[in-house]
């Protein structure tokens, strides 16, 4: 999660959803501006996904049995053009902790489903993990439900994750969480020349926004998830929006894809 520090006055260009230095240091809140540390129970929809071990992404309970995130943090080949998922006995979960590395419930994944039009970062980027058995919902354990309406502009998201405090920085311990802002897609378009309404647009103005580390993490306005992260615009921290899959265009994929019985 990108937070602007005091000291700091360069940026350098960044990669986006891949393991970071660990690190047993806790990062202090009183080094970030516009970030906050989340308090136990109040994000009980995040998931910390890690691969052979190693965390590399956010993600969202969005039903007992299936965990939503972007499509770039499970696929790393190309096999005749098609984007392929890593087996699933390499992925694990943590759900129920502010901590990704202890605490909470740690859970295997059963089955990864990825957008089958998934070409890139900013297309398609989604995917859906099954778990081999339900979680059980606690105050601190349970599920966001995806939206059933298209979010307007300058409405507020609370985005949440592990991500990068610092250019090149290692990922905190951890959760942090901040308010950002939706665009309506003629302002994405004219800052990102993407004109896609797969995509949501957030952060613009706000000098703040998703970092590396962050990627598959959930936006979520009015109780309701309305993206997950897919990539940065510019420079973490800079004026430039952030690029998230915009849920309710996906709607009815996840729906058929997580068995949701909801809407």
């Amino acid at each position: 999660m990108w937070t602007k520090l005091y000291i700091v006055c360069a940026c350098a260009a960044l990669g986006l959803a891949a393991p970071a230095q660990e690190t047993a240091d806790l990062m202090p809140e009183a080094r970030i501006i516009n970030g906050r540390l989340a308090v136990e129970g109040m994000f009980p929809y995040m998931v910390a996904l890690s691969r052979n071990g190693t965390y590399v992404c956010g993600g969202a309970i969005i039903a007992p049995e299936y965990i939503i995130t972007a499509a770039q943090c499970v696929t790393d080949k190309v096999t005749k053009g098609v984007m392929e998922p890593v087996p699933a006995a390499q992925l694990s979960i943590r759900v129920g902790s502010l901590d990704r590395l202890q605490g909470g419930v740690v859970s295997k994944i059963s089955q990864v489903t990825v957008h089958e039009d998934y070409i890139g970062k900013k297309t398609n980027d989604l995917a859906i993990l099954r778990l081999p058995a339900p979680l059980n919902y606690t105050e601190a354990i349970g599920e966001v439900r995806i939206t059933h309406w298209g979010i307007t502009g300058f409405a507020p998201l609370n985005i949440t994750g592990w991500g990068s405090l610092s250019i090149n920085g290692a990922f905190p311990r951890l959760l942090h969480w901040q308010t950002d802002s939706a665009l309506t897609s003629n302002d994405c378009a004219l800052s990102t020349w993407i004109m896609n309404s797969s995509v949501l647009c957030a952060g613009r103005w706000t000098g703040n926004g998703i970092c590396t580390g962050d990627m598959g993490g959930p936006a979520v306005g009015d109780g309701r998830l309305h993206g997950i992260a897919n990539w940065v615009g510019g420079k973490c921290g800079s004026d430039s929006p952030n690029g998230y899959a915009d849920i309710y265009y996906f709607r009815d994929w996840i729906k058929i894809h997580a068995n949701l019985t909801y809407y």
